[in-house]
């Protein structure tokens, strides 16, 4: 169905960005968390550890940390994870000991001051997503399906990552950021709060979240792709305790509802930026048109959409401006660049097409993350 079709692409992007990195990024070294594998099961799918890569910070940013959390869609079904544990979406056996780190190579995680101006001396950290519940898995027990055995311990990974990464200086760090694209944008919002809190007051803490801002939409055929979805992760994850406490205490038996940043938004008290597209490429396969055939070609590219589908999907459209309104609120701290192209994850590649009032991606991130009001450029949506 669409939503297999949209879940494999987003998992064949995140394979193929770890081996089609640009060649001019230096290259990151791998760090494979063996101890915290045995000591408390810090584990992908599959078993075996979970990992990240690094690069070390210089100058200006020795002591500025920045923590990418890597996409790539979530399990769906026990055998759905199952078939993940066999791809670096679920393992850890196939990871390089050092590359570039595939994604955010001409953007976030790049190393040159013309790209990547407020980041490219930081400590930059890419975290390898091998859980299947945006970095929030909390299952005690392996869990046997068939004849294969999984685990779901991502947000023991994360913890790991991070006290590993204190270990190594972030604890001293005077500023942090936790970043993030697709199911990693998703887990920015989630953890952002939850990463704000490992570090003391004197701590600068942003978040920003790539593609992540997927919301509780209806499709034309009926369907609550997303909401049921994420009903099936925080079930079988087991991944309240991973989640943003103040919205699970609020929500009580509706805390699933935390998984949806429009719901989260409210309890978040670290500022956020929201890169998102308003028209994202991911929704318009796996969430609006999910299921009705009528709309199969229009989903997957909007110049094929007759005037009364380009009609319906301009609804949706407003109703995602509608529900990004904690984000845009001009009195929230959070920032938020929302373009009208047909893509999804944009802080890979964040200097180029397409601009906004001839401002750009990063130059919106930049005007946020500065706190640069005088340039009205912290909140730029297209096409409002």
């Amino acid at each position: 169905d669409d939503l297999t079709m949209a879940a494999v692409g987003l998992i064949l992007v995140a394979i193929l960005s770890l081996v089609s990195a640009s060649a001019t990024q230096a290259p990151f070294t791998t760090v494979f968390l063996t101890d915290a594998a045995r000591t408390d099961n810090a584990v992908c799918l599959d078993g075996t550890p979970g990992a990240y890569q690094y690069r070390n910070g210089s100058g200006s940013g020795t002591n500025k940390w920045l923590l990418f959390l890597q996409g790539g869609g979530w399990c769906m079904s026990p055998q759905n994870c199952v078939d993940r544990s066999k791809t670096p979406l679920g393992s850890s056996s196939t990871y390089p000991a050092s590359s570039p780190p595939g994604e955010g190579d001409e953007g976030i995680l790049s190393t040159d001051p013309e790209i990547n101006p407020d980041f490219y001396n930081w400590n930059l950290v890419h975290a390898f997503y091998c859980d299947g519940a945006s970095f929030a898995g909390n299952v005690d027990h392996p869990v046997v399906v068939g004849n294969a055995t999984i685990h779901y311990r991502g947000y023991h990974i994360l913890n790991a990552i991070i006290a590993d990464l204190q270990a190594r200086g972030m604890s001293n760090a005077s500023e942090a950021v936790l970043a993030g694209c697709s199911a990693g944008g998703l887990a920015t919002y989630v953890h952002c709060d939850d990463f704000a809190s490992r570090f003391d007051a004197t701590t600068k803490v942003r978040c920003v979240a790539d593609a992540g801002y997927f919301p509780d939409f209806q499709s034309t055929s009926g369907q609550y792709v997303v909401r049921d979805m994420y009903n099936w992760v925080y079930t079988t994850q087991n991944v309240t305790v991973g989640m943003n406490q103040a919205c699970v205490q609020a929500k009580g038996a509706d805390a699933q509802q935390c998984f949806f940043p429009q719901y989260m938004l409210p309890y978040l008290k670290t500022p956020i930026f929201a890169l998102n597209s308003g028209y994202d490429s991911w929704q318009t396969v796996a969430d609006w048109f999910n299921g009705d055939s009528t709309y199969a070609a229009c989903a997957k590219d909007l110049t094929q959409c007759t005037a009364a589908q380009l009609q319906v999907v301009q609804e949706y459209h407003n109703d995602y401006l509608k529900v990004l309104d904690p984000i845009l609120s001009p009195t929230s701290p959070h920032g938020a660049w929302i373009d009208s192209c047909h893509l999804h994850c944009q802080s890979s590649k964040w200097t180029s097409a397409p601009f906004i009032r001839n401002i750009s991606r990063q130059e919106a991130v930049t005007a946020w993350y500065r706190a640069d009001t005088s340039s009205n450029s912290s909140k730029v949506v297209d096409c409002p």
